[in-house]
């Protein structure tokens, strides 16, 4: 095989190994661009999900009804109201929801339970009877989150980038939402509180209820 041959066949190998090279180096950058949008995509999801809890958490700690959450200047005043309602660790009870709320818990329970002056749900001083509901409630008491307790039909959230109210699923008992890792709230139906009938009695419904808290 003479030189120019040899010379060829080295030029071709070249070709195909930068060829290669260059095709590798494509799909990584299209590969990284990928991962990008991807990120950024997922970023926006959890920024509007954030915010989406953020507003629900505000509106059920605010102070008066009319409280502003989100200003016609777009200042959003719901990192304020969550801060000034200093939560604590326990089962807070949402203040319109609390004698409600309270009644459900003595009835399904069968005991005595109380809530204080700040609005958390304390232990009863002799428990008449111990069940699995009373060990539920008494973990989420002495645990070190938050459970925060809100009887409505409808609750705010955010939707194309406008406030909104958001109607409870009709069918459920409880929703839940986890708004950290340390906070988590639970929206209570009252529909389905008042809806007795010949299947569950007021007992059981109320049992349901805290079982799905």
């Amino acid at each position: 095989m003479n030189r120019n041959k040899i010379k060829i066949i080295i030029i071709a190998i070249l070709s195909i190994i930068l060829i290669i090279g260059i095709m590798v180096i494509v799909k990584l950058k299209l590969d990284n661009k990928d991962i990008k949008e991807s990120n950024n995509i997922q970023t926006q999801e959890n920024t509007k999900i954030s915010i989406d809890k953020r507003i629900m958490l505000a509106d059920i700690l605010k102070e008066k009804e009319d409280e502003i959450l989100i200003t016609e200047d777009n200042i959003d005043m719901t990192n304020e109201i969550i801060k000034r309602a200093n939560l604590r660790s326990g089962i807070f009870i949402e203040e319109s929801s609390r004698d409600k709320f309270l009644d459900v818990v003595n009835e399904g329970t069968q005991n005595t339970y109380t809530i204080n002056k700040n609005g958390y749900l304390q232990k009863p001083e002799n428990m008449v009877k111990e069940s699995d509901l009373t060990k539920k409630l008494n973990d989420f008491i002495d645990a070190d989150g938050t459970l925060v307790i809100y009887i409505s039909d409808t609750y705010k959230g955010i939707m194309d980038d406008m406030q909104l109210d958001f109607m409870v699923e009709r069918d459920v008992y409880v929703e839940k939402y986890e708004y950290n890792s340390y906070t988590n709230i639970a929206i209570v139906n009252p529909n389905r509180l008042d809806e007795e009938s010949e299947e569950l009695s007021k007992r059981q419904i109320y049992e349901e209820v805290l079982l799905g808290l």
